[in-house]
């Protein structure tokens, strides 16, 4: 397990099936970053997964993307970008090599196989977080890395 920081992030958050809003979050957020007005280019991408697509309608399935700015970092008026809190908390982190497509499958089988293993119970109160490595504009499929971190608890029953 592993603690991880609070972090400001520049997103966008959207509500709807997790196949259509992911690919066109990371548009918005990745057209901004080209459009030159993020003084930087960051090193990864955070998506953060608010509802668990096994029991929220999938309309409901709330998602933000967003890259990390400093704590100052405030959006211009027209930005299509917000400012936006990651809490931070205790997770547990699985790489994945591969092709982001490959996501929704590599965190259903994390959570509903090796959390459990860990001894270990999901935190619904905080969001699952995957941190992207690699910008999908630049780096093959097959080269894609991203970490994937699950929010959790002791389990207590054991």
């Amino acid at each position: 397990m592993t603690f991880m920081k609070p972090t400001w992030l520049a997103g966008v958050q959207c509500y709807g099936p997790y196949q259509e809003t992911v690919p066109g979050a990371w548009k918005t957020v990745l057209d901004w970053l080209d459009s030159g007005a993020h003084y930087e280019m960051p090193d990864r991408g955070f998506g953060l997964m608010h509802s668990d697509p096994r029991i929220v309608a999938p309309e409901q399935l709330h998602y933000q993307a967003g890259v990390e700015v400093t704590p100052q970092w405030k959006p211009a008026e027209s930005s299509p970008v917000s400012r936006m809190e990651f809490r931070g908390g205790t997770y547990t982190i699985l790489r994945l090599n591969g092709p982001y497509s490959a996501l929704g499958e590599f965190i259903s089988n994390y959570r509903d196989t090796w959390v459990p293993r860990l001894g270990l119970c999901l935190d619904s109160a905080r969001p699952a977080l995957a941190i992207y490595h690699s910008n999908i504009r630049k780096v093959a499929p097959e080269d894609q890395v991203a970490d994937v971190c699950l929010p959790v608890t002791a389990d207590a029953a054991k």
